[in-house]
């Protein structure tokens, strides 16, 4: 739950913790996955050290104004997250079995 408390921004941490108490642990690391895919682009672009920069920079952007060089919409992410991740699921399980 640090995750939420120190990334997401005080204005959106209701609905991560609406999130967290409807699903539980699930709804964190749908949260995780929804912000790495936010974050696709950019994270694919840069090298290691590139990518530990990205993440580094935003664990305090919705805490301090203009730390991060991203914009991110949490409300858009924390809505996203509780929306399925996948177009097909059974597919999705059938490459896990």
């Amino acid at each position: 739950m640090a995750f939420g408390c120190n990334i997401i921004p005080i204005e959106s941490i209701y609905l991560y913790f609406s999130g967290i108490f409807k699903e539980g642990w699930v709804y964190f690391y749908k949260v995780i996955m929804t912000y790495l895919k936010t974050m696709r682009e950019e994270l694919l672009d840069a090298d290691e050290l590139g990518v530990l920069q990205i993440l580094k920079s935003n664990a305090n952007s919705g805490r301090i104004n203009g730390l991060s060089r991203f914009q991110l919409d949490w409300e858009k992410i924390l809505n996203d997250a509780v929306k399925p991740m996948f177009e097909n699921p059974d597919k999705v399980s059938k490459m896990f079995r």
